[in-house]
């Protein structure tokens, strides 16, 4: 499988294998198949220009996905792209004043889990469409946990 990680943002960097340990994790969990998947870590001015762009809503935001290929796709299947903005992870954490540190990755981890989910069908709009996001979240993040494919610094 391809996956392509593209780091724009220096403030937070993250090791690119462990990005693609996430991914093949999620999707084996997932028992979905695809040949080509982009994770994109951007800065805040990157996310809010795509936010506004594409939803109409220039604020910062955690992550934005842009699915390609679904699984009813045959051959060649292209996932998508997922934009993750580290900075919104710090300052999701900042603000509630825990050991940020040592959480910061495990943030961004979930931000990756997260944009993948989108990216596989996944939506969090309607009340119980966000019970089944979090509970699948809840349900990779453990499992990533528990085999220490969390994404890590670089």
């Amino acid at each position: 499988m391809n996956i392509y990680v593209h780091q724009s943002q220096k403030r937070f960097p993250i090791d690119e294998s462990s990005v693609s340990s996430v991914v093949l994790s999620v999707l084996e969990g997932e028992k979905q198949k695809a040949d080509e998947v982009a994770i994109h870590f951007v800065g805040s001015r990157k996310i809010c220009s795509l936010h506004e762009e594409y939803f109409q809503d220039p604020t910062l935001t955690d992550c934005i996905s842009f699915p390609i290929d679904g699984p009813e796709t045959k051959g060649y299947r292209v996932l998508g792209e997922v934009f993750i903005c580290p900075e919104m992870g710090f300052k999701q954490l900042s603000t509630h004043d825990r050991a940020v540190e040592s959480l910061l990755y495990e943030e961004f981890t979930l931000y990756v889990v997260h944009g993948l989910l989108h990216l596989l069908g996944y939506d969090d709009i309607e009340e119980s469409d966000i019970a089944v996001m979090r509970a699948k979240e809840k349900f990779h993040m453990d499992r990533l946990r528990q085999t220490n494919k969390m994404l890590k610094v670089r």
